[in-house]
């Protein structure tokens, strides 16, 4: 999981410092980390899990 290490550290620093960051650098800090780490995320859970983890959003009742 540290192949993402550069796009986290990235993100972390967006969110200590925004006032340094354009909304276009912004948004591409954001989008590289969840195109990126995504996919690494759930690789590792597959390992650690033994499963694909589904869709988290498919799972959630809305009618509360």
């Amino acid at each position: 999981m540290t192949d993402w290490l550069k796009d986290l550290e990235q993100l972390t620093a967006l969110y200590k410092h925004p006032e340094r960051f354009d909304k276009k650098s912004a948004q591409e800090i954001v989008a590289g980390f969840l195109y990126h780490a995504t996919w690494h995320v759930r690789a590792a859970a597959r390992l650690m899990l033994d499963h694909t983890p589904e869709d988290i959003f498919k799972e959630i009742d809305y009618k509360e």
